[in-house]
């Protein structure tokens, strides 16, 4: 029997709180993953481009910033080598026109469009040792936009200890797979998705990424089949032992061998907001519309995910001047399907009533946890 998961929302500092006194945000983080999603429309003379944005950004990884990673997820999506999320999205949306926030006066021609899809998604993760990634970008032309047509897709494994990226070639042995140096079980398995026409019907097959889930014991597979008809792709778990063969040196450690301790460097989440300080104790902290019971209210309306992991994962929310949630981070977190989940139920929140210092709002950073529990 699959056990329902109940969402359980900590209302406590989501409530009214009078201090007399102001602190701006300086907590030290062990993890954070900020949460970016975004469906834009932008103009550039005659021509629009749709943009959806989904990413979820690694900023602290085991107290250190993931340098590396950050540097590669901003050169394949945006392409600009930089550490800094907000000003290489920037630069890449300039570059498809500026933002329409009114009407349109005519109907635009729709061959005048591209629609861009920009995806960075956690798949796994494991405390001080790795995080796995899935990073799609494509842009999709009608035939009078000036935008070239792309699509690129990777999945990559961020070491934390040695701070590097590992593409699928640096994880997966492919040379035993295209000289057919594997076990016929490994086929079986890998196919094992398909139906029966469609294995049948194969032309041609290929593994475009890897990912590693310490925590289930198994290797992930995203695989592309191509068929006389059409091209299917599709995500598949292998269980680890059964394709320990075939990962290299680099994933074997991270799998197999215990993580170093870390040694802890204060990295803290940003604390200016559009140039407002943010601050996490302010004289009136910012209230939920109808405090406790209106909190359970819109518990009640948010689904969660049935039959996964129950936990607890922490969620950093920034509070704009007029109590707009405007800022989501995981900074505990408990699997990367809670957390998206965990992410998108704050994103949902109606506004708050802002918080007060000295009478006037101010932005304001809060923490909410999360519990997701079995019944």
């Amino acid at each position: 029997m699959k056990k329902k998961v109940r969402l359980l929302l900590v209302a406590l500092l989501l409530l009214p709180v009078s201090v007399w006194g102001q602190t701006v945000d300086h907590m030290a983080q062990c993890y954070s993953v900020r949460y970016v999603k975004e469906h834009l429309l932008m103009q550039s003379g005659d021509d629009f481009n749709v943009i959806d944005t989904d990413i979820e950004w690694p900023e602290i990884a085991n107290f250190n910033k993931p340098v590396a990673l950050q540097y590669f997820l901003s050169q394949m999506m945006f392409g600009y080598s930089t550490t800094n999320l907000d000003s290489a999205y920037q630069q890449f949306k300039s570059g498809l026109g500026s933002q329409v926030t009114f009407q349109l006066r005519t109907l635009p021609d729709d061959r005048r469009f591209c629609y861009v899809n920009m995806s960075a998604r956690l798949k796994s993760y494991s405390p001080g040792q790795y995080l796995c990634y899935s990073i799609s970008c494509e842009s999709v032309p009608e035939s009078m936009s000036p935008v070239k047509a792309k699509k690129d897709v990777a999945y990559v494994i961020y070491d934390i200890a040695k701070g590097r990226v590992l593409t699928t070639e640096k994880v997966l042995n492919q040379r035993l797979i295209h000289e057919g140096n594997v076990y016929q079980s490994f086929y079986v398995t890998l196919f094992e998705p398909l139906s029966d026409d469609e294995f049948n019907a194969m032309a041609d097959a290929s593994i475009e990424g890897v990912w590693l889930d310490k925590a289930n014991d198994s290797v992930g597979f995203k695989v592309s089949v191509r068929t006389s008809q059409r091209q299917i792709d599709y995500e598949t778990m292998l269980p680890y032992q059964n394709v320990r063969y075939l990962i290299t040196k680099a994933g074997r450690r991270l799998m197999e061998k215990k993580p170093k301790k870390a040694v802890p460097i204060l990295e803290m989440l940003p604390n200016k907001w559009e140039g407002d300080s943010i601050y996490s104790l302010v004289d009136q902290m910012p209230q939920f519309e109808g405090g406790q019971e209106g909190l359970k209210r819109y518990q009640s309306h948010v689904v969660p995910p049935s039959n996964s992991a129950k936990g607890r994962v922490v969620v950093a929310l920034t509070l704009s001047k007029t109590g707009k949630v405007k800022d989501i981070r995981v900074v505990s977190p408990l699997t990367p399907e809670i957390d998206r989940h965990a992410a998108e139920a704050v994103r949902g929140m109606p506004d708050f009533q802002p918080g007060l210092d000295h009478g006037k709002p101010v932005v304001v950073r809060m923490y909410l946890p999360i519990n997701y529990k079995s019944e």
